[in-house]
């Protein structure tokens, strides 16, 4: 089972050579083959199945089927086709059954032309065979034909009443029969025996309906006899997702109290074989996925999900019983695709009653509800992520997020994107940051936590800072300030928009971000912070482009329209900062002042926020004595020493730095951990820069005493 390429047993070893006397004959190898590939192991299994092409179909045709059968449950449908063709070109097997096998195929691949002819020679070989026809009438139904499908359904009706005539004629003629027997031996007035007349039952004029007709057809035998063992396989399966679920159950809380590895990997071992069953089934993986799942296309899966009652056995109760669900549900057929008629443009509308029904039952696989798997599916991606297989837990999640059964729940897909972003953050993928923080633009575009989603992955990776700034980025944010300009600013385009001539340093400090300002063309309500986190993504994009002036108009309407943001200060002194040391800028010292005066509205903010973590707030502006009084916390010491650093103040710089090291790190950043073991310490930072400085200036013990205290691991 470990060795997951079954390695001792190559493929080119010839039948009847030396080498290929202590291998496992052809049977077990074709069963070994099926087992990896409903594993996901799909390189060992080919590994066996080459083996078995070696041999040639003729002589082999069964196993031939089992591996095209095993191909089609697990999903590879174009393999499973070119072996069922191998099939009928060798022509050993009943073509009947290949031919429906094959039409099942092709219509999981779309192809309903195909999947068309090869049902019509099933109907063809078989006559009498309704199921085909209501199968057929489903495909035309999808293919958007519904006058075909209406036909089709209109010929099972047909062919529904002469089967239920022949069964009412069979039961007359076998009661006529006995009680002809129990009579045979009486004499009428005359002395003469009397005979039973002959039956002849007419249906139509020039259609007499045979007795024979009522014993089913070899194929009908052989069609119930594979169903009765569908049947068991997947009562099998269900038994086994019970057993796995429950030690799933027992593996996580051992996880969440101990991330022990060897559970971890007991974990996404029997996760990993529940989440290949859920992968195989065509229901949850149509191309269509604005249709939400209804039920299985598997009678037989259906009936189990359902609880409904099934027979697999041949009496006349079970084939009368048959005989009306199958009435019913042609009727209830007819009558959708009459609606649908009727209605060609509302189709979805029509048949959405009927389909929310269907969906309303179907709501488990394998006896388990579906949130019960969405569940199993997060804790496996997150095992996955623990095990360091990050790529792998990205590529399951996104394969659960395209399943219909999912797909058009919000919530959930944007859970899952979550989790696929924070698994991304881990393992330091920045494709998959720009490849999330596109999807949630697209998913929440006016809303503030997508724009400062994407801020944040800006800092994060230099891949995803590439991506995030490119050109089809720029696109999307000028599309959603023109957007949003409209709806606040009354105006045709940015540029346009009013730029406030001044702020106050220490204005109103009030929180109005959630102040509503207008409303979206979907009902949202457009927040301040909505806007302010926009203006401030564009900003952010522009100070990279070097479009300073730009960069430094979008931090002014962001700060304008969200005061009491202490990050946006900030931003807006960096970009200010950054603009003074242009070669074109006519007064540097006037722009550079403006960056710090910028610099300390930030540490007023930052201030106000420490003091009411701190519950000593009392909202008296003129108590405070000077702005040094502001630098409480680490951070906001060391963002003014950078700030100094850049501007070439290197003793002002230095002082802030010494600072910074004395400073508590910010209450609002505290975790409950250890400050020296927190991610929010900058410590070491600070040495690295102040030990710089020292060199620079030729102080190099004072440097080697920071870099040895700070920047020393033991």
């Amino acid at each position: 089972i470990t060795d997951t390429f079954d390695s001792e047993y190559p493929a080119d070893v010839a039948a009847g050579s030396e080498g290929a006397q202590n291998m496992l004959p052809i049977e077990l190898r074709v069963k070994l083959g099926q087992c990896r590939l409903l594993m996901g192991q799909e390189d060992a299994a080919k590994l066996h199945f080459d083996s078995l092409h070696a041999y040639g179909v003729a002589g082999y045709q069964d196993l031939f089927k089992d591996v095209a059968d095993t191909y089609m449950e697990s999903g590879h449908f174009e393999l499973a086709i070119q072996i069922y063709q191998s099939l009928c070109e060798d022509g050993v097997l009943d073509l009947i059954v290949i031919w429906e096998k094959m039409a099942k195929c092709y219509r999981d691949m779309q192809d309903y032309d195909m999947a068309c002819d090869c049902a019509k020679l099933v109907i063809d070989a078989d006559p009498n065979d309704v199921e085909m026809y209501m199968w057929l009438g489903d495909v035309y139904e999808e293919m958007g034909q519904v006058e075909k499908a209406m036909d089709i359904v209109n010929e099972a009706s047909k062919v529904m009443e002469r089967v239920r005539a022949a069964t009412v004629a069979a039961d007359l003629a076998r009661s006529m029969a006995a009680a002809d027997s129990g009579t045979a031996g009486s004499h009428g007035q005359d002395g003469a025996t009397q005979l039973s007349p002959a039956v002849e039952i007419h249906d139509t004029p020039g259609d007499v309906l045979k007795i024979d007709s009522r014993k089913p057809s070899e194929y009908a035998t052989k069609r119930r006899k594979e169903a009765s063992e569908e049947r068991k396989r997947h009562e099998s399966a269900m038994k086994n997702a019970g057993i796995a679920f429950k030690r799933l159950d027992l593996l996580k809380a051992q996880i969440d109290k101990n991330p022990d590895p060897e559970a971890i990997q007991d974990y996404c071992d029997v996760a990993k074989r529940l989440y290949v069953d859920w992968t195989h089934i065509s229901a949850f993986y149509m191309a269509d996925r604005s249709r939400p799942f209804r039920n299985y296309r598997n009678s037989t899966l259906t009936s189990l999900e359902e609880g409904t009652h099934w027979s697999s056995s041949g009496g006349t109760q079970s084939a009368q019983s048959g005989q009306g669900d199958m009435q019913q549900e042609i009727f209830k057929r007819m009558d959708r695709l009459s609606k649908i008629q009727r209605n060609p443009n509302n189709t979805h509308e029509v048949a959405g009653k009927d389909d929310r029904e269907e969906a309303s039952r179907s709501t488990t696989f394998r006896g388990f509800p579906f949130s019960r798997w969405f569940d199993m599916f997060l804790m496996y991606g997150k095992c996955l992520s623990l095990k360091r297989e990050s790529g792998e837990a990205i590529k399951v999640l996104e394969k659960v997020s395209q399943s219909n059964v999912y797909h058009l729940e919000v919530d959930k897909i944007r859970l899952i994107r979550l989790v696929v972003l924070s698994i991304a953050l881990n393992a330091d993928v920045g494709s998959q940051f720009y490849t999330q923080a596109r999807w949630w633009c697209g998913s929440k575009p006016t809303g503030a936590v997508t724009y400062k989603l994407v801020s944040y992955l800006m800092a994060t990776n230099i891949e995803a800072f590439t991506l995030l700034t490119a050109t089809n980025m720029y696109k999307f944010i000028g599309r959603q300030l023109d957007y949003t300009d409209k709806i606040y600013y009354n105006t045709h385009a940015t540029s346009e928009a009013p730029v406030p001539a001044q702020l106050p340093v220490f204005g109103d400090l009030s929180d109005r971000s959630m102040m509503a300002v207008g409303t979206v063309k979907d009902g949202q309500m457009l927040t301040r912070s909505d806007l302010a986190a926009l203006h401030s993504l564009a900003a952010h994009c522009l100070l990279r482009a070097r479009s300073d002036v730009a960069s430094i108009m979008q931090y002014t309407l962001a700060l304008t329209l969200v005061p009491c943001d202490a990050s946006l200060a900030l931003h807006l002194g960096v970009a200010y900062l950054a603009h003074s040391c242009n070669s074109n800028v006519v007064d540097r010292q006037r722009t550079a002042l403006k960056g710090i005066m910028y610099l300390e509205r930030y540490a007023e903010i930052k201030y106000t926020d420490e003091m009411k973590a701190a519950g000593k707030y009392d909202g008296n502006e003129e108590s405070r004595q000077g702005d040094l009084n502001a630098v409480v916390t680490q951070e906001i010491a060391y963002n003014f020493a950078r700030a100094f650093h850049f501007l070439g103040f290197l003793e002002l710089a230095a002082e802030y730095y010494q600072r910074a090291l004395s400073l508590p790190i910010s209450r609002l950043a505290e975790s409950g951990s250890d400050e020296e073991d927190s991610l929010c310490d900058l410590r070491r930072e600070i040495a690295y820069n102040l030990a710089n400085l020292y060199i620079g200036s030729g102080a190099m013990l004072k440097a080697r005493e920071l870099m040895v205290k700070y920047c020393t691991i033991d």
